[in-house]
């Protein structure tokens, strides 16, 4: 979610011209806390700097007071306690945390790709690999990544385990490996050195019209409906004229030559604001996937 905190602060230069309502803007701090689980793979602090170091650009280009503060926050309770106690504005979390948390947000904040919003997982297998099913993969090896679009996937891949084997078969019957980027997964299970990757059906897409070879090659043996895995959101207390200029700003990204830049950058078209109904689909999963797992646990006694 990367994109959405550097949307807003680049479209907030963009909403209002220098000594309009923007300037009302800038009178207090815009506090953001970010969920660590969306950055596993980068250092906090390289994170949060990075975003400081925009902003003061920002702000001394266009002779702005901005005071945006980022947070990196661990666990659940940080995020809870910041929006409970009023010094977090706004945040950005993966949608099986916001699932636990006691908040009602009136509208989240959404990237929209070309594919549609949200993420679609699937299973990659090579084509002479034999594999025809996800039950086929047990005791085989699988090779997954990390990113901010990869949060729900391990659900999504023990849903289709427990399905598939009636509960019989659980992570632990797969050696799973972790890479460090997509294109590593698919190449692994293209030259032979891993059995199954399991990424976004987007990434893929995008490697085949690179590499039409990967198409004839490789082939899904499951997808997971369409899940948006993480999002921005307002604190409920955070409303006036400052979180009005702000929702322009996010939803108005696209409009700025420098906003489609960012855009292009993170493979997003725009950003989308919507009521929390965008989630339905995937609170759903997570309530079926909860669902599995108590009932594979009462089996086991």
């Amino acid at each position: 979610m990367k994109t959405i905190i550097y949307a807003i602060l680049l479209c907030l230069t963009a909403t209002a011209a220098p000594g309009q309502d923007l300037a009302k803007l800038n009178k207090r701090t815009f506090h953001i806390g970010v969920s660590s689980r969306l950055f596993r793979k980068l250092n906090h602090n390289e994170v949060i700097a990075s975003y400081k170091v925009w902003a003061s650009t920002v702000a001394k280009e266009r002779d702005l007071d901005l005071d945006v503060q980022v947070s990196m926050l661990n666990g659940l309770e940080g995020i809870q306690n910041g929006l409970k106690n009023g010094w977090l504005d706004a945040v950005n979390l993966a949608t099986d945390d916001y699932d636990v948390l006691s908040i009602d947000p009136d509208t989240v904040f959404y990237p929209l790709r070309e594919d549609g919003a949200g993420t679609v997982y699937i299973l990659l297998v090579h084509t002479e690999s034999g594999i025809e099913g996800v039950k086929d993969l047990e005791g085989l090896n699988l090779v997954t990544y990390e990113s901010h679009n990869m949060v729900l996937a391990r659900k999504w891949l023990q849903s289709e385990f427990t399905r598939a084997a009636n509960g019989a078969m659980q992570e632990r019957d797969i050696d799973i490996t972790t890479v460090d980027k997509a294109a590593d997964g698919i190449f692994k299970v293209f030259f032979r050195q891993a059995d199954a990757v399991i990424m976004n059906l987007g990434t893929f897409n995008l490697a085949c019209q690179l590499n039409p070879q990967l198409q004839k090659k490789l082939k899904i043996i499951s997808r997971s409906p369409r899940l948006i895995p993480s999002f921005f959101i307002f604190s409920p207390d955070y409303q006036g004229k400052n979180r009005q200029l702000i929702e322009e700003a996010i939803t108005g990204l696209h409009n700025s030559a420098a906003g489609q830049q960012v855009l292009t950058i993170f493979q997003s078209s725009r950003m989308e604001k919507s009521s929390t109904k965008i989630l339905d689909e995937t609170l759903s999963f997570l309530s079926d996937y909860k669902a599995l797992q108590l009932n594979l646990s009462a089996a086991r006694q």
